[in-house]
């Protein structure tokens, strides 16, 4: 079959990026650690392994790889939060754009994933069955952080009254 050049493109920069990751996380001792680790060693590897071995499964990958738009957004959030600026409104309004992304590249992203899945699991190889069942796993796990990382806080309004409040 033809390679997904773009595709498989933007398979390769997932994982420079992972790489990049790991070593920032390890530099600043970002907690928790283990299981970030962990899923950017298991994402990278597979992704790579795809690009390389299983072509037919580059699009699914890819559109999975679009539920990681909202990190830049997230970046943001946590640097706000670092520097102690949570009294103030782009910090509020970070945290309405992150809940703003979250919401269809997290979890609709992940639903639609599960579409054309399913529309072609006969004709799927083991490989693309072993990735199409990760959708339900991630639909869990994003929904989870949904609550723990995305609505901590919540409403996340800017405080007038300085530290005491």
């Amino acid at each position: 079959g033809e390679e997904p050049l773009l595709g498989s493109l933007g398979l390769c920069v997932s994982v420079a990026y992972f790489v990049w990751d790991v070593r920032n996380m390890l530099r600043t001792g970002y907690q928790p650690l283990v299981p970030l680790l962990m899923h950017h060693v298991i994402s990278g590897a597979s992704m790579s392994w795809i690009a390389c071995c299983v072509p037919r499964a580059v699009w699914y990958t890819c559109i999975l790889q679009m539920s990681e738009a909202t990190v830049p957004v997230n970046n943001l959030v946590t640097l706000w939060e670092w520097r102690g600026a949570h009294d103030r409104p782009s910090y509020t309004l970070l945290r309405w754009l992150l809940l703003a992304a979250w919401l269809p590249m997290r979890l609709l992203l992940i639903a639609y994933f599960h579409v054309p899945v399913y529309r072609e699991w006969s004709g799927m190889s083991l490989p693309m069955h072993i990735l199409a069942l990760n959708g339900p796993l991630l639909l869990t796990f994003n929904s989870a952080a949904l609550a723990k990382v995305v609505l901590h806080g919540f409403p996340w309004l800017a405080r007038k009254g300085g530290k005491g409040e």
